[in-house]
């Protein structure tokens, strides 16, 4: 991704930046700044995958989402 760290994701009970996301759900530090990102066309955070410690990522990685966990 190549949005900012101090991006604001909202949430239903407000708003938190892009950078204190990634802390409180332990994505590590390397993978932030590869973590996929979904936006819109006014560059606004719709979606953020959460992390799981189980995840596996390989070259041939497809990151498969279910729209009903799109953050509004």
């Amino acid at each position: 991704n190549n949005l900012p760290l101090n991006s604001k994701v909202k949430f239903k009970n407000g708003t938190k930046k892009l950078g204190r996301c990634f802390i409180d759900w332990k994505i590590p530090y390397p993978l932030r700044m590869v973590w996929p990102i979904v936006v819109n066309e006014n560059n606004e955070i719709i979606y953020i995958p959460k992390y799981d410690k189980n995840y596996r990522f390989e070259n041939d990685s497809l990151l498969v989402f279910n729209t009903d966990d799109f953050i509004n």
